[in-house]
């Protein structure tokens, strides 16, 4: 958590409602990115996956990728 954040928590400066979290976000984020309605290949840059260890909690990552081919023959 960063500090503005861990300093605003411990002045109980966070409001209950997610709309009113929703407005100070976009004031102090900006607007949220877009995001396209499909993707496809060549969109990003590849990047070796990377293993997740199964017997321990990942505390490295905030956001899990996957992507999935549709085999041939299957509607």
């Amino acid at each position: 958590m960063g500090r503005v954040k861990r300093l605003a928590v411990r002045l109980h400066l966070i409001p209950g409602s997610l709309a009113a979290r929703a407005v100070l976000k976009r004031l102090f984020c900006g607007p949220p990115a877009t995001l396209p309605a499909q993707v496809s290949d060549g969109m990003a840059p590849f990047t070796e996956p990377v293993p997740i260890a199964v017997d321990r909690p990942d505390d490295d990552h905030k956001i899990v990728c996957a992507v999935a081919r549709k085999a041939a023959g299957n509607s």
